[in-house]
C-alpha cells in the first residue's frame, strides 16, 4: 500500500536509505546518493510535515519512500519534453 507518511515513519523511512545505500556499496552503484551525505533523515524531517512524503508499506513495514509534488527544478524548464503541461498537471517524484 502506497500512504502518506507520518511523523512515526521519519526512522524507518531513514533505515531504508542506509540498506539501500549499504546494498549498493556490496553490490555496486546505480544511484548517485552517498552514505551519510543523501539523502539522510534530514529529508522525511523535512517532507513529512509538509504533507509531501509517502511511503509504500507491505505487512506493516516500510519498503520505500518518495516525496511527491508539484516542484520542478529550474532545469526541467531546458529539457524538451514530449507533452507541455503547467507546473499544476505534473507531479514530480523525488528521493
Amino acid at each position: 500500500m502506497i500512504r502518506k507518511a507520518q511523523n512515526a515513519d521519519i526512522e524507518q523511512i531513514a533505515k531504508t536509505y542506509e540498506a539501500l545505500l549499504l546494498y549498493e556499496k556490496e553490490n555496486g552503484s546505480n544511484s548517485n546518493w552517498q552514505l551519510g551525505i543523501y539523502p539522510t533523515i534530514q529529508i522525511p524531517m523535512n517532507e513529512v510535515p509538509k504533507g509531501n512524503m509517502y511511503v509504500w508499506e507491505e505487512h506493516g513495514e516500510i519498503c520505500a519512500s518518495m516525496i511527491l509534488n508539484h516542484e520542478q527544478p529550474a532545469e526541467y524548464e531546458e529539457i524538451n519534453w514530449k507533452y507541455s503541461a503547467k507546473a499544476d498537471q505534473v507531479l514530480v517524484i523525488y528521493t
